[in-house]
């Protein structure tokens, strides 16, 4: 296990994961300007394409594991024949994703499965795709983790990792400390109109692998993926875009 954390240290970043999201799903999307933005989203879509093209299996099955409100999964649904299994440790989040995309539950071309991403529950190969955005960090153990994702992804298949801190930022912090310098005032015009009420859910441990003290050590995550026959195909990193202001086209 990273870190070698105790089990009363993963019960508590668990819960306070669960504990983060339920207070965030209402608002999630309105709450992170660094996802939902243009720059952002036409990254995200361009690279989810380039992975996609790169499945050599004929599953068109996608987990998007993490799935939040449904970011990485409406992309993924926007694509022809894919049928996606959105799955996330929060209910909350789920509940907000259904809500989003009703009409391709009802279709069934989409599945919703609220799981601990350390015991997945499915089946050896069942899957051609399996996307991560925003996810390694709120992991207790990341690499067992990963060893259920090698089981469940079938041969051919690809697995896709994205917005995770990498280790070169924390070198760089006078970037990360001018994103929210002039969003303050605008922001609270913007909750006030339209009657967000509750501040910001201060966690001490949902992202917990963000900080220079508890980094991801990927190196332990290339070890279990080349264990589980996978190999690296592409990496890459980039300058996250974050918007000063919330964006009002995400509010629902």
């Amino acid at each position: 296990m990273p870190d070698r954390i105790s089990d009363d240290l993963t019960k508590a970043i668990i819960e306070d994961n669960l504990i983060k999201f339920r207070h965030d799903a209402k608002n999630y999307d309105l709450l992170h300007p660094d996802i939902f933005n243009s720059r952002e989203q036409h990254r995200l879509k361009r690279i989810l394409s380039k992975a996609v093209s790169m499945v050599q299996n004929p599953s068109k099955l996608v987990l998007d594991l993490g799935a939040d409100t449904g970011n990485v999964t409406s992309i993924l649904l926007d694509m022809p024949h894919n049928k996606v299994v959105a799955s996330d440790l929060s209910l909350e989040m789920l509940q907000k994703l259904k809500s989003k995309f009703k009409n391709c539950v009802e279709d069934r071309r989409l599945f919703l499965v609220c799981v601990n991403a350390e015991h997945l529950p499915f089946k050896k190969s069942r899957f051609g795709l399996v996307t991560m955005f925003s996810v390694v960090h709120h992991i207790p153990d990341y690499v067992k983790a990963n060893e259920e994702i090698g089981f469940a992804l079938a041969p051919g298949g690809v697995l896709f990792i994205d917005h995770e801190p990498s280790a070169d930022v924390y070198g760089y912090s006078h970037i990360r400390e001018t994103y929210y310098r002039f969003s303050i005032f605008l922001n609270s015009l913007y909750c006030k109109f339209h009657s967000i009420k509750g501040k910001n859910y201060k966690s001490r441990y949902a992202d917990f692998y963000t900080s220079k003290d508890h980094q991801l050590v990927w190196s332990l995550v290339e070890d279990v993926n080349l264990r589980n026959n996978l190999r690296v195909q592409k990496k890459m990193t980039y300058l996250n875009y974050k918007t000063v202001y919330f964006n009002p086209l995400t509010i629902s």
